[in-house]
């Protein structure tokens, strides 16, 4: 079998992004071929009715991507309902992958007719309101890729969170801002063991800081949005409740007076390292407003004040789980070519001199909102 039949049988890296193009269009083959025999067989997946349905829209994480599938598999969501577009190192792949595997539901969110006018996300949360997967689940949360649910409740599982309160439609979680920990450079690896650091809220904006997502009931609601889900079914009340339980009206500001991190935390890695800061202005961001330059990005968001390892209680089930799923060859070379798809997108950029100097900048804005924090943390 030669490497054009089989894609994932072990191969050097990819040397350039024309080879890394070359090597995803394969593995789409061979995925194609793969949905086109079980339809033939009738070995479809059968319709899944998730009790525990994690929501997100996604482009170019394939290299981080699976940390976070098993991280939120291991604390209690078991499937995943993914939209994905205009994605250039793979990411659609290992979500097609895991869909042939029957552990997500994988859907195409290019901007196509009326909804073109729509940010992705915006896309990707109309899309999602009619999808069997969303409408049968009993909860459903939406997280970004840089977002991880962090239960501190009993065993830290999303049904130790839910126990709180019996009676809430919708638990608003908080954010918790994890800065770089002074990580300057993109390395392979887990984000949620290279960025320990995070944000003290009583040293930052409350509103900004406490920012809510949601796990809430989709039977309850008729509209999912990025923090809060909307309009009520029937116009009727529903129970809105913080981590640990208690009822608190919807308003952003009932949420900030409210939260804190006692019960649960969102880990919000939307820093992580210089070169993952570049990438992200390089992309665009996925909602409506983003900031003026990566500089005032990071003087909001780059918070180190408190050492929080929290995450990492499940470390260990986290790297089992992590191990099977690259126990699949195709997640695994999709995984392998999204990491070198970063490197040299990576390398790309860098070469160019405007972005080479964004990054001195950056890496100089750092070390002073560093300073800062330690000079805040001896007194």
């Amino acid at each position: 079998m030669t490497a054009e039949e089989d894609p994932t049988a072990p191969t050097a890296a990819p040397q350039s992004l024309s080879e890394v193009d070359h090597e995803l269009a394969m593995i789409s083959r061979r995925l194609t071929r793969n949905e086109r025999r079980a339809t033939r067989t009738g070995d479809t997946a059968a319709t899944v009715q998730p009790k525990r349905l994690l929501l997100s829209c996604m482009k170019n994480e394939g290299a981080t991507v699976l940390e976070w599938v098993a991280y939120h598999r291991v604390i209690g969501f078991d499937h995943f309902l993914i939209y994905t577009n205009d994605c250039e190192d793979g990411t659609d792949l290992i979500w097609k992958r895991l869909d042939q595997m029957g552990l997500a539901s994988f859907q195409d969110n290019a901007a196509k007719r009326r909804l073109g006018r729509h940010k992705p996300q915006v896309r990707g949360l109309i899309r999602a309101m009619t999808h069997p997967a969303y409408t049968s689940a009993e909860w459903v949360m939406m997280l970004d890729a840089d977002e991880f649910l962090n239960i501190h409740a009993g065993a830290g599982r999303v049904d130790d969170l839910l126990a709180q309160n019996r009676d809430a439609d919708c638990f608003m979680i908080n954010w918790r801002l994890f800065g770089s920990s002074g990580v300057q450079d993109f390395a392979p690896g887990f984000v949620t063991e290279q960025f320990l650091h995070g944000a003290d809220p009583e040293r930052v904006s409350r509103s900004h800081a406490l920012a809510p997502k949601s796990i809430f009931r989709p039977d309850r609601f008729s509209k999912p949005n990025i923090h809060r889900p909307a309009n009520p079914v029937g116009g009727g009340e529903r129970v809105y409740a913080t981590a640990s339980g208690q009822t608190i009206p919807r308003s952003w500001g009932a949420v900030s007076r409210h939260g804190n991190y006692s019960h649960a935390q969102i880990n919000h890695y939307s820093v992580q390292s210089m070169d993952m800061l570049l990438l992200k202005f390089a992309r665009g961001f996925a909602v409506e407003r983003q900031m003026e330059s990566p500089q005032d990005y990071l003087e909001a968001r780059d918070f180190n004040h408190c050492r929080d390892e929290s995450v990492l209680r499940h470390r260990a089930e986290v790297r089992a789980e992590y191990d099977r799923l690259l126990a699949d060859p195709v997640l695994a070379r999709l995984q392998a070519v999204a990491m070198a798809w970063r490197q040299k997108k990576l390398a790309e950029a860098l070469a160019q001199p405007e972005l080479s100097a964004m990054k001195a900048a950056l890496l100089a804005a750092q070390a002073t909102l560093g300073a800062a924090g330690e000079t805040a943390d001896a007194a």
